[in-house]
């Protein structure tokens, strides 16, 4: 997702991030110059910049300190380098050009660009080198300047920019949107008994808000995206997932079972049912996918190989089940 930020403040949070898994949290410009293949210039003009922005947006509990040749990045807890991320993210005329396409906020390039003040040729330079970057994803930009692929891949993509950039900062989405989501939240976890985390709570909203956002649009699942079948899923949550949708949309019986199913296997993927049995998750991903098992069983024969494991360990349908997990959320979310 670099590809969304300005190159020189994609290349400020590389050197941030350089110094921040550095020992000490400290190197040289000479250091970051030979690791990030930066020139010395770029590095010193990139650390003045940082600084600058530092105190200009009021980010007080991050500091780079120069001393003895040396840069040190120093954080209180208060802040981190994402909150930076966040903030050049939003300046990137590329993510707005993105955002308003998924949103389906502009039927011309004209309205964009006039919105923010560029050029009709500038506006149209920006959209071809989304399309560049979309390519390596399976997706495209529509005649109508809307997202297109298939709907699985292009929702998940759209998760990850918005997960990865603004986390807990905020929401970029609609009141009502937001509000329709967190009670579908507060459904989930009434039906389930348990209380999610702050973090889970985190990408329930963003897989949610996403969703909810297509389905405003009317872009719905298909049968051609290879989900999970509906009728073989034996979890208690189907029927409280499906209810909601029932009831604050619009779809169809079959387009109500692709999402339910969808959003099933998403929360299997993250770990986000709860009190999920080792038998209720053997069952699932039976019947979800057979390449999971297949790869799973792959990595346990290896394991046994190696370490002499045997199904008679007490931790063993546990590995299993989250081996099963682990495979499955890189074979179908990644």
């Amino acid at each position: 997702m670099a590809f969304l930020l300005k190159k020189e403040n994609q290349q400020k949070i590389d050197i941030l991030n350089y110094l921040e898994l550095s020992p000490s949290q400290t190197a040289s410009i000479k250091q970051i110059s030979e690791d990030l293949l930066l020139s010395t210039f770029i590095i010193k003009k990139a650390l003045t910049q940082v600084s600058e922005d530092l105190s200009t947006h009021h980010i007080f509990g991050l500091k780079l300190i120069e001393s003895q040749k040396k840069i040190t990045f120093t954080s209180d807890g208060s802040d981190s380098i994402l909150t930076l991320k966040w903030i050049y993210l939003k300046q990137s005329t590329l993510f707005l050009l993105l955002d308003g396409f998924f949103k389906e906020e502009y039927s011309t390039l004209e309205s964009f660009s006039k919105k923010y003040f560029l050029s009709l040729p500038t506006a149209y330079l920006l959209k071809v080198e989304l399309e560049k970057h979309l390519q390596h994803f399976n997706l495209s930009i529509s005649s109508e300047l809307t997202l297109e692929g298939q709907e699985k891949t292009l929702r998940f993509f759209m998760f990850n920019v918005y997960f990865h950039y603004f986390n807990s900062l905020e929401l970029p989405f609609s009141k009502d949107l937001i509000n329709l989501v967190e009670n579908f939240i507060n459904n989930l976890s009434f039906a389930t008994g348990f209380s999610y985390s702050a973090t889970q709570r985190l990408k329930l909203h963003y897989f949610l808000l996403v969703t909810f956002q297509r389905l405003y649009h009317g872009q719905t699942l298909t049968k051609n995206e290879s989900l999970v079948s509906f009728n073989s899923i034996q979890l208690k949550l189907k029927k409280t997932i499906f209810s909601f949708f029932d009831q604050t949309t619009s779809l169809t019986t079959k387009e109500n079972e692709l999402e339910t199913s969808f959003l099933i296997s998403f929360l299997y993927s993250e770990n986000l049912i709860p009190n999920l049995s080792s038998t209720a998750a053997l069952s699932f991903i039976h019947s979800a996918s057979e390449a999971t098992v297949q790869l799973t069983s792959l990595f346990l024969n290896a394991l046994k190989k190696m370490f002499d494991i045997s199904i008679e360990m007490p931790n063993y349908t546990y590995l299993q089940k989250e081996l099963n997990r682990i495979h499955y959320k890189y074979l179908n979310f990644n």
